[in-house]
C-alpha cells in the first residue's frame, strides 16, 4: 500500500536549492541514481527500490520513486513502503540537480549506518515525515554526502559515537533463557517456550510464567497448583545501550527473587503475586548499581528483605 506521506520515513519532497547552470535531474537520471544506490543493507535494516514496474515513474507531474523498509534485526515480517518525491511541478522549486541528489541520497544511508549503534527502535517507529524532512534539502552550506549526514544526525539529536552495543529482542533471549527457569521450594519463575521477548516502544518486555508447586500428601512430589502467564515490562529503552549491565540487573533479579521466596514462603505473598510483581525494570534507572551484587542488594532493599 503506497502513500505519499509514508514510511519511516519519507525520503520526502526533496526541494532544494540548486545551481541554476546545472540540469535538474531528469526521470532517467532518477532511476539510474537510485538503482545504483539500492538495495542498501546494514545489521538492522534494508532499504530497496520495490518491486513493482512503475517504482520509478511521475506521479501527476511528480518524478517519484517507491522505496520498501525492512527492519532486519529483529524477528518481523513487516515491510514499511516509502514514496520519495522529487519536487518538480507547479509552484515548487525545481527539482534537484543529479550531483546534489546522488550526495543528498548518500547522505541518508550512511546516516541509516550510523544508528546502528543506537536507539533503532526509536527510528524505527517514526511517523511518515520524519526521518528524512523536507526541509534539509534546502540548506545552502549542504553540499556533500558528509553535510547531510550531519544534518540527519543533528535534526535527530544523534551523535556520531557509537560502541554498536545494541540490545535486540533476540540478544535478551540468548541472555536470560540459560538463567532459567529459577526455581526456590515451592515457587518457581521461567520464560515461555516461544516468542518470550517482546519489543513495545523500544522497551523489552519478557513474557514469564510464575509457577506455585505443592508437594502429593502421598507420594511427597512436588504438582503444579498454580501457574500465571504475563509479559512483563522488563528493559527500558535507555538501558539497552548497555548489555551487560542489563545481564547483571536480571541475575541481580533471580537472585533477589530466590531471597523472596526464601523469607516469605510462610506468608502468602508470593502465592498472590504476579509475574510483574517479581521484575522491577525501575532499578536500572537507579545510578549506583552496577553489578549483580548491587542489584542484588537494591533489589532487596525494595522488598525489605535480609541480606547476609
Amino acid at each position: 500500500m503506497t502513500s505519499k506521506r509514508t514510511p519511516c520515513a519519507i525520503l520526502a519532497r526533496m526541494v532544494s536549492d540548486y545551481d541554476p547552470f546545472e540540469p535538474p535531474c531528469a526521470l532517467d537520471d532518477l532511476g539510474a541514481i537510485c538503482r545504483a544506490m539500492f538495495p542498501h543493507r546494514n545489521t538492522w535494516s534494508t532499504w530497496r527500490i520495490a518491486d513493482e514496474p512503475d517504482a520509478v515513474r511521475c506521479n501527476d507531474g511528480w518524478p517519484t520513486v517507491t522505496l520498501t523498509f525492512e527492519r532486519t534485526d529483529e524477528p518481523s515480517d513487516r515491510v514499511t513502503q516509502a514514496t520519495v518525491v522529487l519536487a518538480g511541478a507547479g509552484d515548487r522549486p525545481p527539482t534537484p540537480s543529479p550531483a546534489r541528489l546522488r550526495e543528498f541520497l548518500q547522505g541518508f544511508i550512511d546516516f541509516t549506518d550510523l544508528i546502528e549503534g543506537h536507539d533503532r527502535a526509536r527510528f524505527a517507529r517514526l511517523s511518515p515525515a520524519l526521518w528524512v524532512p523536507t526541509k534539509l534539502l534546502d540548506r545552502r552550506k549542504a553540499k556533500s554526502a558528509e553535510d547531510f549526514t550531519a544534518l540527519f544526525a543533528k535534526h535527530h539529536k544523534l551523535t556520531a559515537e557509537t560502541d554498536g552495543a545494541w540490545l535486540s529482542c533476540s540478544a535478551l533471549e540468548a541472555m536470560v533463557r540459560p538463567m532459567m527457569p529459577c526455581r526456590e521450594g515451592a515457587f518457581e519463575i521461567s520464560l515461555v517456550k516461544e516468542n518470550a521477548v517482546q519489543e513495545h516502544e523500544g522497551s523489552l518486555s519478557l513474557t514469564i510464567w510464575l509457577i506455585v508447586y505443592d508437594k502429593h500428601e502421598t507420594t511427597d512430589e512436588w504438582q503444579i497448583r498454580n501457574l500465571k502467564e504475563q509479559s512483563v515490562y522488563a528493559v527500558p529503552e535507555t538501558a539497552r545501550r548497555d548489555p551487560e549491565r542489563v545481564r547483571a540487573y536480571l541475575e541481580g533479579t533471580l537472585d533477589g527473587f530466590r531471597a523472596f521466596a526464601q523469607q516469605r514462603a510462610h506468608t502468602d505473598e508470593l502465592d498472590c503475586s504476579m509475574p510483574c510483581d517479581l521484575i522491577d525494570p525501575g532499578l536500572l534507572k537507579l545510578t549506583r548499581p552496577q553489578t549483580r551484587e548491587d542489584f542484588f542488594r537494591a533489589y532487596c532493599r525494595r522488598r525489605k528483605l535480609t541480606v547476609d
